[in-house]
């Protein structure tokens, strides 16, 4: 494809523009992907570093504080649900988005 750029008349910009980026769109949209749902299932530095409070309520630490904290497990449950969700309405989109490029 380099080769192929570089007869075209294609300068190291443009090579790496239409040929390295669409060839890495796979790799990338895969590592923002699993970054995304790491990132949104973050406990434990949030946990060990302030133990759930000073404003970090974020839907990790409250499931754990719903279920282990108050013995509520409904609300835990119900909170771990609804990061369920979330994270499965990413993945559909991601997934729609990665096969509509796979078809052009």
């Amino acid at each position: 494809l380099y080769e192929a750029a570089e007869v075209d008349g294609a300068n190291t910009w443009q090579q790496f523009r239409h040929v390295t980026l669409p060839e890495l769109r796979y790799v990338i949209g895969a590592i923002f992907l699993l970054r995304l749902m790491w990132t949104f299932n973050k406990f434990d530095d949030i946990f060990l570093l302030t133990g759930g409070g000073f404003g970090t309520k974020v839907l990790p630490i409250l499931t754990v504080e719903f279920s282990f904290r108050l013995q509520d497990f409904g609300k835990g449950a119900a909170t771990g649900m609804i990061l369920l969700a979330m994270l499965i309405i990413f993945l559909i989109f991601y997934v729609r988005v990665i096969m509509r490029n796979v078809e052009d």
